[in-house]
């Protein structure tokens, strides 16, 4: 599922290499408003990862506490273990650009 964010580049971790592939963890924020007054209540953190040619085309680090616009793909993962399962989501950046 394609999902488009409008939000603030959080923070921007460093970037990991496994046998075959690299990525970079990354963290919007998205703050909440009241709906009557207009103020800021909280803020919202949504992890993704950013992998392999993309990390050094879309530069998260250099974006870091500006307001972008992301393109993230978004995907759920399903873990068995010891007869249980999990379903996890995840959201994989291919699209980010400063406003």
């Amino acid at each position: 599922m394609r999902v488009k964010l409008k939000a603030v580049l959080h923070s921007v971790k460093d970037v990991e290499e496994k046998d075959n592939y690299k990525r970079q963890k990354i963290e919007f924020e998205v703050k909440k408003f009241d709906t009557d007054t207009g103020e800021a209540k909280d803020a919202k953190y949504f992890p993704a990862t950013i992998f392999n040619k993309r990390i050094n085309e879309l530069d998260a680090a250099g974006k870091v506490g500006n307001v972008v616009n992301a393109v993230c793909y978004l995907d759920s993962f399903k873990t068995e273990k010891d007869g249980e399962t999990w379903h996890n989501l995840a959201l994989t950046c291919v699209e980010l650009d400063l406003v």
